[in-house]
């Protein structure tokens, strides 16, 4: 495994909060506002259903989606509910010299807007265990 994935992967949860499903999606939708990078990334809300909302990164001028996140939330066995935060797709680069040979590591340039996601849910959320 390679040490963007290990980056990426350690941005994903499953925990317990008290809040109610409605809180949790208005707790989403300001930890979207704190991913976005002035003249960068930005996360918008793609699709929403009863317990799950899918999120994208998409780069400067919407254009391109570099990342694709998922967050769940259901009845947690002891009370409150249970939110998980999945990656799905993301987009890598790598630097290259002469268009293609490579000379560094892949990068994900919607990493830093999922580090803020995360960080901000999980303050939101205020987990229990």
């Amino acid at each position: 495994m390679s040490k963007l994935e290990d980056k990426i992967r350690a941005q994903q949860f499953r925990l317990v909060t008290n809040l109610q499903s409605g809180d949790v999606r208005s707790a989403a939708g300001r930890a979207a506002a704190a991913g976005k990078r002035t003249m960068g990334s930005s996360i918008v809300e793609d699709a929403s259903q009863p317990g799950s909302t899918t999120f994208r990164v998409k780069g400067p001028g919407k254009l391109v989606t570099q990342m694709v996140l998922l967050l769940t939330w259901e009845a947690a066995p002891n009370g409150g509910l249970l939110v998980t935060l999945q990656v799905g797709d993301y987009l890598t680069t790598r630097p290259t010299v002469f268009g293609f040979v490579p000379i560094g590591p892949s990068q994900a340039p919607g990493l830093w807007s999922l580090q803020r996601f995360s960080e901000w849910m999980k303050r939101e959320l205020g987990a229990v265990a």
